[in-house]
């Protein structure tokens, strides 16, 4: 195994931990989040580096006694797309906000 590959493994371990910790609500938030970012074309690290990200706001929110998708401000997608731009990670095609639109009323 090459560093990379150990690192990489080693932060899917921690992330998988720490996720396991939270409650079965923030879990499910949480859960919608990762698979909405693997729908991006991002590397396997990043996504993770996101995701530990994500578990550390939402351990925050336990911690204060709150549910972590009231603490967003916004729902849990949008969050996302806000995150990637922020990040400078991607940039959110407009057409991919018009499909959620379009799922909705079907």
């Amino acid at each position: 195994m090459t560093e990379s590959n150990l690192s990489l493994e080693t932060l899917k371990a921690e992330n998988f931990s720490l996720q396991s910790e939270l409650s079965a609500k923030n879990q499910r938030t949480l859960e919608k989040m990762f698979r909405y970012l693997r729908t991006f074309p991002l590397e396997e690290t990043q996504i993770e580096l996101l995701r530990q990200d994500l578990i550390g706001m939402a351990r925050e929110a336990e911690m204060r006694q709150e549910p972590f998708s009231g603490t967003l401000g916004k729902s849990p997608l949008s969050f996302c797309d806000d995150l990637l731009l922020a990040s400078g990670l991607m940039v959110i095609p407009s057409g991919r906000r018009l499909l959620r639109a379009v799922g909705w009323y079907y």
